[in-house]
């Protein structure tokens, strides 16, 4: 490891004892410590096409964290955080069945076009009261909803996308923003009360870019199935991290699919076949695969911060490199 990173308080010890929601901001802190000239791409996931046209291509290296499909990105110009980055997002979960109350549920706090889309396809299915549903319209992070209220944002992007879900848009609008349930303050109440989960994760609309947040790996580590809404192949990646997916419990086949209307459809139609599921039936199996994820994130919760700096280290080497 570069001697000189260690001299400057880089050390687990110091990033274990950061709370779990902090974790980003510190890695994002951390890197630029190490060197004001890398850049990172942490939360989000990355804005490769902002990348490649920036004056300063070729003059700087990014570190990221979401895997690259296909992407024409010198590998020397990136560096890609360690499988451990995900570490942070291990919670022990008490391994316990809880009774069913609702089909499914649906949990969506940020506002934006597609997500808004996903309240109208249950509507328009007759699911919306099967399950626990929430549409927080949380208009963080969105610029160009900046001065509207929640219903003016959900009219704007109704007017813009969605006129084709007019009555849905009609009898929706008068109950923004949208919760069929009251909350416990526990997320994990309302994935353990439902037969499936439905999960939107944050980035779903560049299949070249694979980014993953808490969203999936909450789900990943609580024993119930799960239909992951992301970018085509995130399931795959997950398979090929070590994670039990529940193949045999659920139809990920929608993971294969290029588009993402295709896949939320898909996903829509798996979830009303997973109706009769009888949970209580397959506990024990859906208690294997949460134990065996958590044992994963569990590792990776030991070693992310170690990893994290081997991962600037690496970066920063091939910015010397540039640089000589």
């Amino acid at each position: 490891m570069d001697p000189t990173l260690k001299d400057q308080t880089f050390n687990s010890f110091f990033i274990d004892r950061v709370r779990d929601i902090d974790r980003r901001d510190l890695s994002h802190d951390l890197i630029k410590l190490a060197d004001p000239q890398l850049k990172r791409e942490l939360i989000d996931a990355f804005k490769y096409q902002e990348f490649i046209n920036s004056p300063n291509y070729g003059k700087e290296v990014i570190i990221i964290s979401s895997p690259l499909v296909d992407v024409d990105i010198d590998p020397n110009l990136y560096e890609l955080t360690n499988s451990s980055f995900y570490g942070m997002w291990h919670i022990p979960y008490v391994i316990k069945d809880q009774v069913i109350k609702r089909q499914f549920n649906c949990l969506i706090n940020r506002t934006d076009a597609f997500r808004q889309s996903w309240l109208y396809a249950l509507h328009r299915q007759g699911m919306i009261d099967d399950g626990y549903v929430s549409f927080n319209m949380s208009l963080a992070r969105i610029p160009y909803l900046k001065g509207l209220t929640q219903v003016e944002a959900f009219d704007h992007h109704y007017r813009e996308h969605f006129e084709v879900f007019s009555e849905e848009h009609q009898v929706l609008r008068k109950q923004i923003p949208f919760k069929n349930f009251i909350e416990t303050g526990n997320i994990a109440d309302q994935i353990m009360q439902s037969r499936v989960t439905v999960c939107l994760e944050t980035y779903v609309h560049d299949n070249h870019v694979i980014s993953f947040s808490e969203k999936i790996f909450r789900c990943l580590q609580l024993p119930r199935p799960w239909l992951l809404f992301s970018v085509q192949g995130a399931v795959q990646y997950l398979r090929d991290m070590g994670f039990d997916v529940l193949d045999d419990v659920v139809d990920h086949s929608y993971d294969t699919m290029e588009n993402l209307v295709d896949r939320q459809v898909e996903i829509l139609a798996v979830c009303k076949k997973m109706y009769d599921l009888n949970t209580e039936n397959i506990f024990p199996r859906l208690a294997t695969a949460a134990k065996h994820n958590q044992h994963i994130l569990s590792k990776w919760y030991e070693s992310w911060g170690e990893d994290l700096i081997i991962t600037i280290a690496n970066a920063k080497k091939k910015l010397d490199t540039l640089n000589t």
